[in-house]
């Protein structure tokens, strides 16, 4: 900034000393701008530039018994959704759920997700009975019915899409936990026939 030689020696002392020091303190400030703006970004939450979504596409191949199952069993046990979410305790929002079946059995299934869960509970090809403890943790369930299904020659594939569940994270874990309950019969031809893949977007 220019000052008029004219107009700077109308004015007083103190003013002028006033004037030289709002310059030294703009001086130092950006200065002290010009130094962050340098730096690289520190690790953690408090980052810039992101402006994109972040989304997961996870799966999951559960271990399935070739004994029949029947409406209200467990298929798989209880599992983990790894990554589910971006940080620690995080959340996100699954979006869709997708059924690889290699059997072609088009098993009516209901997914349970929960925040924390004792999956060891939960045994494959066994009626399922959500515990009092777990229930107080699931975040919401979603339905695979007929209507979701693709048959192909040998195999199917079912998907359900706009979902829009809100899904968080347990502290300390990045993971998401499911268990899931076939509500018709199904037999399996090998103990990995089925995978589930899980579209999530996470904050």
């Amino acid at each position: 900034m220019t000052i008029p030689s004219s107009n700077y020696q109308n004015l007083s002392e103190k003013q002028r000393d006033q004037m030289v020091q709002l310059l030294d303190t703009a001086y130092t400030s950006l200065a002290s701008i010009n130094s962050k703006l340098a730096s690289a970004t520190p690790a953690g939450e408090a980052h810039i530039g992101e402006v994109g979504g972040n989304t997961g596409i996870i799966a999951v191949t559960p271990t399935v018994s070739l004994v029949a199952y029947t409406a209200n069993d467990c298929v798989g046990g209880g599992f983990a959704i790894p990554g589910a979410v971006r940080v620690n305790g995080g959340t996100g929002i699954l979006q869709s759920i997708t059924v690889q079946d290699l059997s072609a059995q088009n098993a009516l299934l209901g997914f349970f997700f929960f925040k924390a869960t004792s999956l060891a509970t939960y045994t494959d090809n066994s009626a399922l009975d959500i515990s009092y403890t777990d229930l107080g943790n699931c975040i919401g369930w979603v339905s695979l019915v007929t209507s979701n299904y693709c048959a192909l020659s040998d195999n199917s594939i079912g998907c359900v899409r706009n979902l829009g569940l809100p899904l968080q994270a347990y502290t300390g874990t990045k993971s998401i936990y499911c268990v899931v309950r076939t509500n018709s019969a199904a037999t399996f031809a090998t103990s990995n026939d089925l995978k589930f893949i899980f579209g999530i977007f996470r904050d």
